[in-house]
């Protein structure tokens, strides 16, 4: 009896050595299961949470990549166009060659201003348009008012600003 109860005992502590040998690689398996499921618990679910969160700043950040690229490009046109324009422009200027660099620099800083006031209305809310027309209205009745008074009195008007002024005041 004791010798088919130890034959019995080795041949179940064969049987529990085999299944554990078997069970070794899906042990490891399911290890390695646990690892994947931790991480796309800890990394790639918050990573997807951050881009849906910021999905909208990032296609405005886009979009306006792709305005400032097409933007630059414009200006990039205007300038060869420009610089074709003045290469084979012929012109009879009557001055001195400070009178000529006088009108090279009023011509970019118009351009300037323009393109402060361009960046600005594009900008702008609706609030602030508002308030710019309202703005705009007062100075079209003023310059309006101004005038039918210069023409009631020429001779008693007087030039207190030259355009150099006025461009330095936009400025």
């Amino acid at each position: 009896r004791k010798k088919a109860a130890a034959e019995a005992d080795a041949e179940r502590q064969a049987a529990e050595g085999a299944k554990a040998k078997a069970m070794v690689p899906i042990e490891v398996d399911r290890a390695r299961l646990e690892i994947d499921r931790d991480r796309v618990e800890t990394v790639v679910k918050r990573e997807l949470e951050a881009r849906e969160k910021h999905g909208k700043v990032a296609q405005d950040f886009e979009v306006q990549k792709l305005r400032i690229e097409a933007e630059r490009e414009v200006r990039i046109a205007i300038a060869e166009a420009s610089a074709t324009l003045f290469s084979k422009l012929e012109a009879n200027l009557y001055g001195t060659p400070e009178d000529a660099q006088k009108i090279l620099e009023s011509m970019v800083r118009g351009q300037s201003v323009a393109r402060t006031v361009g960046g600005f209305f594009e900008a702008a809310d609706e609030a602030t348009m508002g308030a710019v027309s309202g703005i705009a209205g007062s100075v079209q009745k003023l310059a309006g008012a101004l005038a039918e008074r210069v023409a009631d009195q020429p001779e008693e008007v007087e030039v207190v600003a030259s355009d150099d002024d006025v461009v330095e005041a936009a400025e």
